[in-house]
């Protein structure tokens, strides 16, 4: 199982503050910045937390195991057996499944992505005054409230 998002959304996330493109991420002022999205998302980190260990109990008693929990959106990744993947389709608390069919191992786009790009979440383009850009998990629902992941930074707007 790669992803499994849960109950319907019950934290509110805020827009984070944007970075100044025209300074460097160390300027004053982007430290501040950066400081300000720290502590909004060890905030959103401890409003899931109930969550995500009610999820935990529950994937431990299918026999499964949670490998990672999602701050940005209610998911978690997962190493599930087979037939489980069904009873959690049925679930009611559970909006979206995103199984790993063939057993093969997942291509990590964003990674790679960045690699290519020489980036982190947060990258000046030079000569561009559009900003920063950040990357969206595959599989996010686009217009979803939260739909970017934890990989995700918001756009500069």
């Amino acid at each position: 199982m790669r992803d499994v998002d849960g109950r319907r959304e019950n934290v509110r996330i805020p827009r984070f503050p944007s970075l100044q493109p025209d300074q460097s991420r160390d300027s004053p002022e982007n430290a501040r910045t950066r400081e300000v999205s720290n502590a909004i998302v060890e905030r959103i980190r401890a409003a899931r937390a109930p969550e995500h260990t009610w999820w935990a109990t529950e994937v431990r008693k299918l026999g499964g195991q949670v490998r990672e929990s999602h701050w940005l959106v209610d998911a978690f990744s997962a190493d599930l057996p087979a037939w489980v993947v069904r009873a959690l389709a049925e679930r009611e608390d559970v909006i979206q499944l995103a199984p790993v069919v063939s057993g093969a191992v997942e291509a990590n786009q964003l990674i790679d992505s960045r690699a290519l790009l020489n980036t982190d979440p947060y990258f000046d383009i030079p000569g561009n005054d559009a900003g920063f850009i950040g990357g969206q998990r595959p599989g996010a629902e686009p217009g979803r409230a939260g739909a970017a992941s934890s990989e995700s930074a918001p756009a500069n707007s």
